[in-house]
This record gives C-alpha cells, sequence and structure tokens, in this order.
C-alpha cells in the first residue's frame, strides 16, 4: 500500500509541475535547485518527446570535486570526465577492450615482456611483501623465475642479483585527436606521468612508485619499464590517462589542479568537452567535433548537462518531474529498488540494474579498537570464532536481498566475487540455519536468560567474561535508506538466535574518518557495515592481510578493518597477488587462501552491491556492466524516441 500511495503522490506532483509550467511560469525559484531549462542553451529530451534533441540532462549525487584527472577525483567527477575521455582502455567483465591504442598488449602479441635484470644493494625493488624497497641486506625477495616463498631469497648485502623486471609496449591509433585538433600522441603520456609523479599531484601513488620508466619508443608508441620484482597482472592497470602537453605545458601541477574546470577548460579526446562549470549549479558540455567517432555521428546529443541532487528521494523527484533525463547510480537510488520496479511497471521509467565487484559486508572487529564502546567485559567479543561463525548462521541473507534488492543481486561466501577469475566455491558456507547458530552459541557458554524472555543470551562460565554479560553488540553503519533497512533485517534476524544489536546511524564523515576516532578505519564497533572491493582485478585478499590493518603508523589508512591476522593467509595472499597473470598457481593460492578465510570468517559478505540506474522511456542503448566503473562508458551511444530504431 505504502508502494501505491508513494507513486500516486509522485503522479500528483508531476502534473502539479506540468501545470505550474504551462500557466504559470515561475519567478522565485531555490537558486541551489535550478531547473534544468535554466542552465541548458538547448530543450532537454523529455521537453521534446519522440523528437531528436540536443541535449541530455543526468542528475548526479554530488558534485564533482575536482575536474582534474590527478586530482583524487571522486565518483561524480570519474563520471564527467569518463565523457571527455574514451578509454584508454575499457575494463568489462568479459575482458578488457582497447579504445585509442590499435591492439591490448600481452606475451602472445610480445607488447608484454619479462626480462631478467641484476640489481644490486640500493636498487628500487618490489619485495616478497609487495612492497617498494630499496634492496638492503635482510631483504626477501623473489629472484628471477620464482613466483612464492618457496623460493624466496634474503639479500646478503654484497653480490648482484637477478630479478624480474616487466616491460609492456602501448601501441596508439594515430588518428586520436584533441578536441582543439592537435594530434594526441606519445608525449601526452609521458607528460601525464611527469605530472602523476609530482608531490603535489593527489591520488594513488601505486603506479607510479613501481615505475622504472616511461618512454616514447616513436610518435605513437609508448613503453612502461616497471621496477624490478613488480609483475602488474594487468595491463590497463598501468597505463596512465594522457594529458595535452600543448595546453598545459606552462602550469605548475598546482595551477593544474586548482584551475582546471575552472580557469583551465580542459580539451578532451572523447565525446564531449567541457564548456562550463557553474559551483554548486551544473556541469555543461557540449559535443567535441573532433571525437575520432564524429563520421559515425557520434556524440548523438549535441549537448550534456549534469545536476546535483542531495537524496534519493530528491532524485526520483526529478525523473519523474522530468527535471533530469538520467540517475546515474551515484544518486544511491539502489535502496529505492521496489519503488522505481513500480514506476517502471507503469511506465514512468527505465530501470537498469548490475551487479559490480564492490561487496557489502559486515567486519567484526577482532583485537583492541581506538576506543572502547562496549561494556569493559566484553573488550574483544569476536576473538573466538564460534561466536562470529554462529553470527554467520543467524543472518538471513536471502530474505534481505529478497526484500530490499528484490533477488537481483548475489550473495557471495567468499570475499571475492564470484565474477573473479580467482573465484573459489571450496569453502565453508554459511546458510541461513538458527538451529545451528543456537547450538553454537549455547556450546561457547551463552545461554538464554530464563528470566527476562526474548532477550539476548548472558554468559556463563565464560573465562574473562562476567556472569550476566549480555550478547549485545554495537553496529556502526551511514545512514542511507539501503543500510537503514539491512541493518534492521540483520538485528531482527540475530534476535532469533539471542544476539542483541545496538545500531548506530554515524554521519559519512565521521564514519570514513581516517582517525583513531573514525568509526570505520578506527575500528570503534563490534559490528560496521560497509562496502569495500575494487574494479580492478587484483585479487582482493590484500585487503585482509596484517599488513593492511590502520594504524596510527599508516595514518589509519589500512583496508583491514577487522584486524584480521593469519600468517598462513598472508602467504597465501602474496603468492596469488605475486602470480597472477603469470600461472595457474594464482589460482590454487588464492582458493586455498579462501578457504582459510571461510573458517576464520573474520567478515560476512552480505551481497554483491548493484548500480541501479533510472531514465526516461524513450532513452536507450544504456548499458551497465559489472567492472565498468562508469555508468556513462558507452554514452555516445545514448539515443531518444525513434532514433533508437536506428
Amino acid at each position: 500500500m505504502r508502494k501505491i500511495n508513494l507513486l500516486l503522490v509522485f503522479i500528483l506532483i508531476l502534473g502539479l509541475i506540468t501545470s505550474c509550467s504551462t500557466d504559470t511560469p515561475t519567478t522565485n525559484e531555490d537558486p541551489n535547485n535550478t531547473p534544468a531549462a535554466e542552465i541548458q542553451p538547448t530543450n532537454t529530451p523529455t521537453t521534446n518527446a519522440g523528437a531528436p534533441s540536443k541535449g541530455l540532462t543526468v542528475c548526479l549525487g554530488q558534485e564533482p570535486n575536482t575536474l582534474f584527472p590527478f586530482a583524487d577525483p571522486n565518483t561524480a567527477a570519474k563520471t564527467i570526465l569518463g565523457t571527455m575521455y574514451d578509454g584508454p582502455i575499457d575494463v568489462f567483465s568479459t575482458g578488457d577492450q582497447p579504445v585509442i591504442l590499435e591492439k591490448l598488449p600481452s606475451a602472445g602479441n610480445q607488447d608484454v615482456q619479462v626480462i631478467t635484470t641484476p640489481v644490486k644493494k640500493g636498487t628500487k625493488v618490489v619485495d616478497i611483501n609487495g612492497d617498494v624497497v630499496s634492496l638492503d641486506i635482510g631483504r626477501t625477495i623473489l629472484p628471477t623465475g620464482c613466483r612464492d616463498e618457496s623460493c624466496a631469497v634474503i639479500y646478503d648485502g654484497r653480490s648482484d642479483i637477478d630479478m624480474d623486471q616487466m616491460l609492456i609496449t602501448y601501441r596508439l591509433n594515430s588518428n586520436i585527436e584533441w578536441s582543439d585538433g592537435t594530434a594526441l600522441t606519445a608525449e601526452d603520456y609521458i607528460f601525464a606521468f611527469n605530472v602523476a609523479k609530482d608531490p603535489a599531484s593527489l591520488g594513488s601513488k601505486f603506479v607510479v612508485s613501481r615505475t622504472f620508466s616511461y618512454e616514447t619508443l616513436d610518435t605513437h608508441s609508448v613503453q612502461w619499464w616497471g621496477i624490478p620484482g613488480y609483475l602488474a597482472d594487468d595491463p590497463a592497470k598501468v597505463l596512465l590517462q594522457p594529458l595535452p602537453k600543448a595546453q598545459l605545458a606552462s602550469y605548475s601541477v598546482n595551477e593544474m589542479m586548482t584551475k582546471t574546470g575552472k580557469e583551465i577548460l580542459p580539451i578532451s579526446w572523447g565525446p564531449y568537452i567541457l564548456e562550463e562549470w557553474s559551483a554548486g549549479n551544473y556541469v555543461h558540455l557540449v559535443k567535441n567535433l573532433n571525437y575520432f567517432k564524429s563520421g559515425e555521428g557520434l556524440p548523438y546529443f549535441e549537448e550534456l548537462n549534469f545536476l546535483f541532487v542531495d537524496s534519493p528521494q530528491e532524485a526520483i523527484t526529478a525523473l519523474i518531474s522530468k527535471k533530469c533525463d538520467i540517475l546515474d547510480s551515484s544518486t544511491s537510488i539502489e535502496g529505492e529498488l521496489p519503488f522505481l520496479q513500480e514506476l517502471q511497471k507503469n511506465e514512468f521509467a527505465n530501470v537498469i540494474t548490475s551487479t559490480t565487484p564492490m561487496m557489502e559486508t559486515i567486519d567484526f572487529r577482532i583485537g583492541p579498537s581506538g576506543i572502547t564502546i562496549v561494556d569493559p567485559g566484553l573488550k574483544d567479543p569476536f576473538s573466538d570464532v564460534n561466536i562470529r561463525q554462529a553470527v554467520a548462521y543467524c543472518i538471513d541473507r536471502r530474505t534481505i536481498v529478497d526484500s530490499v534488492l528484490l533477488g537481483q543481486t548475489e550473495i557471495p561466501d567468499s570475499y571475492v566475487p564470484p565474477t573473479h577469475p580467482n573465484y573459489s566455491d571450496s569453502g565453508k558456507q554459511y546458510t541461513f540455519d538458527t538451529l545451528q547458530g543456537n547450538s553454537i552459541l549455547e556450546l561457547a557458554g551463552w545461554v538464554r536468560d530464563e528470566a527476562k524472555e526474548n532477550s539476548p543470551r548472558i554468559a556463563r562460565g565464560i573465562i574473562g567474561i562476567p556472569e550476566g554479560t549480555q550478547l549485545v553488540f554495537n553496529y556502526m553503519t551511514t545512514d542511507t535508506p539501503l543500510r537503514r533497512r539491512v541493518s534492521e533485517m540483520v538485528a531482527s534476524s540475530l534476535a532469533q538466535c539471542g544476539i542483541g544489536v545496538d545500531i548506530h546511524y554515524v554521519e559519512p564523515s565521521k564514519f570514513y574518518a581516517q582517525t583513531a576516532e573514525g568509526s570505520l578505519f578506527g575500528r570503534n564497533f563490534d559490528l560496521v557495515e560497509y562496502s569495500t572491493g575494487s574494479y580492478d582485478k587484483t585479487d582482493p585478499c590484500l585487503r585482509l592481510m596484517a599488513s593492511q590493518n590502520p594504524t596510527t603508523t599508516n595514518k589509519w589508512f589500512g583496508s583491514n578493518i577487522s584486524g584480521y591476522s593469519n600468517p598462513d593467509f598472508d602467504a597465501l595472499c602474496s603468492q596469488a597477488i605475486n602470480d597472477a597473470g603469470q600461472s595457474d598457481t594464482s589460482l590454487i593460492s588464492s582458493g586455498n587462501a579462501q578457504q582459510i578465510y571461510a573458517n576464520d570468517l573474520p567478515s560476512i559478505p552480505l551481497f554483491l552491491r548493484m548500480k541501479v540506474i533510472a531514465s526516461q522511456k524513450n532513452i536507450c542503448n544504456i548499458s551497465l556492466d559489472p567492472y565498468s566503473p562508469n555508468d556513462l562508458w558507452n554514452i555516445e551511444n545514448f539515443k531518444i524516441g525513434s532514433d533508437c530504431q536506428q
């Protein structure tokens, strides 16, 4: 009934908006909620339905923090930049595809080579742990041809030793031009690398720190040399995006970072060019006439506009009122999927969904945190693996997925998503089984409180835990519609096993704060629900290694949120990563690591996160892929109305 009533409310809103716009033009609009018509020099598709249109409006869940690729762009910025820069390589679940390259480099076409190179004391190398170090006495490294610890050596500090060094050659298409008509060449890649390695450049230095050199082979060929010991598992990972040297060479990196998108309108090689960024209001782009697909009549839309919304509800209202033509996944509308399906059923919208490699997970806090937030007698409630396993048995993940996400995503049993090449289903699995969960808790000393019916279990005879301590845990997550519904269902499910949950909804700035007081990285929780994973295909075991614990030393920047530590797991993980792309031993090592994880269970994978986008009914060719981080990866092909049949 709630869904139907809400739909009627939106229909009424739509009717009011339509009548107001026809009969009485509004003159006192909120400046922070500027209507699309005011910011677009041409009509949107929704104001000229069924006919070719000049403009398309996309709503984003946030404003871009930058429009410079090397200034650590947020999700909205990456979406916009993706419409300006096509490629260089598109990453899909079915495999990588070259966009502005002649071909993908591979060992088969000799563009990926592993070369034996001698190293000596002081040489920058990658050691057995995957860290970039200066070679010195006592360092453990993998000599040439070695892929795991069984053949690793400890450097003696005196003799030279041979290691493997990777060389990748990228051959560019010769017909790619920047939007100002100048040719895109190998020099633009070298320029981009020099910008990326500059200390003033923000974002990850992972690739830069593992690069020995970038070199031009000829006008349209680039060679990347890795430092000894680093074997990239994916050529797409180490190829940086080119930057227009002719346009930007006269600016400092600081100027590029602060002025690009504002005082500097960046030229691009993709389907669109940035024309204006009105802070707090919109970003406006126009068709790139020098786009390499322009001969095919692409992109279809001549203009592209991005608006910013503050909530999923505001986004859906903007779609129904035809202020927005597309809602991208950053609007977080997945929590409203049941209602969106009603809109689609009633011919108000199209809804497009896809799973992703990102995973909604619940981590247990294993070991001490920065701040004690529970009963002092339960400082480390999940040090007992039995309790962790009982919790897993007592969470009805299937009902959560079917209710909240309409059964449209997968429930993984591993930290590796089922779409990943290293996924293994050989580990222990935890289906919803309250009998099993209750039995484990009873044997562990957590008994029902006979004096208080339906209350949490209490401790009886457990060493180190005071008698009568209730089995109640603090559960931390952010306040989004999706996580509210999931956390409430988790709490209800756990109650069937006598496990109490005290849910805390924390604002994102405090939840993700990289400080000792931060909920997530400071490990101030018993249970924490968040999203983890990566769109690249590196084995995700790295995030669970002991070396990745967030600490004061690494300024609370670590991915091992639970505090999990198992040397056997770490060794297998290192082997899986070092062997990636080289041999089947990576699959074996990863499978064995997943079995250890399933037994130790430092976290519970709830479900694969979904990308959900919605559009007006008359827009077509929108396509999502699990491993493509950009919802608009093929925006040049989006069409409208009768042109969708062409």
